[in-house]
């Protein structure tokens, strides 16, 4: 029975630690990091890491030292290369309205991959990477300027690197607790 009350305790550990690391999405939401689509992208995140600390959880505390010694480099490489790809995604596939008169917050928005033939008409030059002020001519209305399936694959492809190096911070954080689990079990020299 004692084995059973100190794995509740290490789980009871592991997810107060879990929510701990449900701070770090709502802090990205704060500095304007977060993508702007979909709406609770918050609260998505968090399960999402949830699910992927349990899944690291289980499979890691089963792992030899060694092996994990290889994975958490690879897992803190990939989050690397996933924030730099997401931050890029970010800068390139977003744009910001100015805040309007009594709001303090301006709001960012999701360009697309491919302009409508009118705009396109338009500004064949730069589409689809248009300036804020040819935005402006079509009132800062994305449907307006790009294509809805483009739209669509800029938002999910912003969306899946987010959420991606959200869950390599997750299994670098659940692979780090079991690793710490599997060290306390060894016996001391």
């Amino acid at each position: 029975m004692d084995s059973f009350w100190l794995l509740i305790k290490q789980y009871r550990q592991l997810i107060i630690g879990c929510l701990g690391g449900s701070a770090v999405p709502i802090a990205g939401y704060f500095l304007s990091l977060s993508p702007p689509w979909p709406d609770g992208i918050v609260a998505l995140t968090s399960v999402c890491e949830m699910l992927a600390v349990i899944i690291a959880f289980y499979y890691m505390r089963r792992m030899k030292l060694s092996i994990s010694n290889f994975v958490f480099p690879t897992f803190l490489l990939s989050f690397l290369i996933l924030l730099g790809l997401y931050l890029f995604l970010l800068s390139s596939l977003t744009f910001t309205v100015p805040a309007t008169p009594g709001s303090i917050v301006s709001e960012r928005y999701v360009r697309g991959l491919t302009c409508r033939d009118e705009v396109r008409k338009l500004f064949e030059n730069d589409c689809p990477n248009l300036t804020k002020q040819q935005i402006a001519q079509f009132e800062y209305e994305p449907d307006q300027i790009w294509t809805r399936d483009s739209i669509d694959k800029a938002r999910v492809s912003i969306f899946i690197v987010w959420i991606l190096a959200f869950m390599n911070i997750a299994f670098l954080f659940a692979g780090f607790a079991a690793q710490q689990i599997q060290l306390s079990r060894q016996p001391k020299r």
